[in-house]
């Protein structure tokens, strides 16, 4: 990404932060951490993160090095990432897909208020802050789900009805009335 459109985002992150709240707030609430309000405090620092992996020199281990077009990738879709997240009922699906629209409109408004942006440098800064994006996007939501009590749970699932054993099969188990079980949870 150039430098000049790079300084832009810098200078509008009060304007990427608004844009992603209110997308954010648009986002259906599947579980108490997906409230917008739980999820606010980190767009700031996952601003700050995208930009810096973008502004690292080539060759810097922050630069995301395969590009959108590379993995046939074009959206940080949270269907795509059911890989990533079996149960959808991570919250940062919605997070960064809300900051991946907040970010893109942003760039390309920036594109548009200056003309002598070529066409191949508008694509590519689209391709490389979508990169830098997904990258981090992965990165946290594979994390969170590392510790999700439903990573092992695919959508509609019964969570009572099977639990994985250690080598990651599904195994029936029976739980006794009225008693806990880490690996039960209820909906």
């Amino acid at each position: 990404m150039s430098p000049a459109l790079l300084r832009v985002l810098y200078e509008r992150e009060p304007e990427i932060r608004g844009r992603w709240q209110l997308l954010l707030r648009g986002e259906p609430i599947r579980t108490a951490l997906a409230h917008p309000v739980t999820l606010e405090f980190m767009i700031t620092d996952t601003i700050q993160a995208v930009l810096g992996s973008l502004a690292a020199p080539d060759g810097d281990q922050r630069r995301p090095t395969q590009s959108i077009a590379e993995n046939g990738n074009t959206t940080w879709d949270r269907r795509r990432r059911r890989g990533v997240c079996a149960c959808g009922r991570n919250p940062l699906l919605a997070y960064f897909q809300a900051g991946e629209q907040a970010l893109l409109e942003t760039l390309v408004l920036a594109q548009a208020e200056r003309p002598g942006v070529r066409a191949d440098e508008r694509r590519r800064s689209v391709v490389e802050l979508r990169a830098a994006m997904h990258a981090l996007a992965d990165a946290e939501v594979a994390a969170f789900c590392g510790v999700c009590r439903y990573r092992w749970q695919a959508d509609g699932e019964s969570a009572a009805g099977s639990a994985r054993s250690n080598d990651g099969r599904s195994q029936p188990i029976s739980v006794a009335p009225g008693s806990r079980d880490s690996r039960v949870s209820a909906s």
